[in-house]
């Protein structure tokens, strides 16, 4: 809840100030049904109480901004992003954003941890996303492939951080 599965996944995460302009009615993120069907925008957080990680990092709120910086060979790609709404429930916990002028990709993510009746933890990670400009068209594969990798380096940062 406070950028930890990006930082776990090898990511600098510089947190920006949102525009003033920004508020709980800016941006209606989308959402699914259990069949993958779009439906009405999903919830924001409704709560102004403030939560901190272990670490004294303040917990992500819908508006937060920040600036990733992705490792991709020798360079760190920057990823601008927008937390767009927070789920907040008992058995359900996590954060998806969007990304914003500057991204590699146009598109949101979203990471909910989910505990299971039988008391099993699963992570859910839901991507949309295209190429946000003709460069990034050009390499297109690349770019696949690197998601995969960092898909697979989210969950191993989440698996690292929950104790035996």
């Amino acid at each position: 809840m406070a950028w930890g599965i990006q930082t776990g996944a090898g990511f600098t995460v510089k947190r920006a100030a949102a525009p003033a302009e920004v508020t709980e009615n800016t941006y209606a993120p989308v959402g699914f049904d259990d069949a993958g069907v779009p439906v009405v925008p999903a919830a924001t957080q409704g709560s102004d109480e403030l939560h901190f990680a272990p670490n004294g990092e303040p917990f992500l709120v819908a508006g937060d901004t920040a600036v990733l910086a992705i490792p991709f060979l020798l360079w760190r790609v920057k990823a601008p992003a927008r937390v767009v709404y927070i789920v907040d429930e008992p058995n359900r916990k996590g954060f998806a954003y969007g990304t914003l002028k500057g991204h590699p990709e146009d598109g949101e993510e979203a990471f909910i941890v989910e505990i299971q009746e039988d008391g099993s933890v699963w992570l859910h990670i839901t991507a949309f996303s295209r190429p946000a400009s003709p460069l990034w068209w050009v390499v297109y594969p690349v770019l696949r492939i690197t998601q995969e990798f960092f898909t697979r380096r989210y969950e191993r940062a989440l698996a690292v951080a929950i104790p035996e």
